[in-house]
């Protein structure tokens, strides 16, 4: 993608110019990655920055507490016995 842009030397060209077999990139989607790469050195995602998320901490202790309880208990009884999401449910198991 990156080598297209540069290669024509705009986003529009580039998307035009996609290979067949794959679904053509929109050019703004390009831009992002072309702006990305200058940025930061990677097309790799960003960092995002914010609060982390408690829930799934109080989800972890929540989980913990009932494998104690009820140690054969199923991924799915657990979820319904604790009002969680099966996934919730396997996350927290794998921690």
């Amino acid at each position: 993608m990156i080598r297209l842009y540069y290669k024509f030397g705009d986003a529009t060209a580039a998307a035009a110019r996609w290979g067949p077999g794959t679904q053509r990139p929109q050019p703004h989607t390009i831009m992002e990655t072309v702006n990305r790469m200058l940025d930061t050195g990677t097309v790799d995602d960003r960092f995002r920055q914010g609060r982390p998320s408690t829930y799934f901490e109080l989800a972890l202790e929540i989980v913990d507490k009932d494998v104690r309880t009820h140690p054969t208990s199923s991924q799915r009884n657990r979820a319904m016995r604790l009002g969680l999401s099966q996934s919730m449910v396997r996350q927290c198991l794998r921690n």
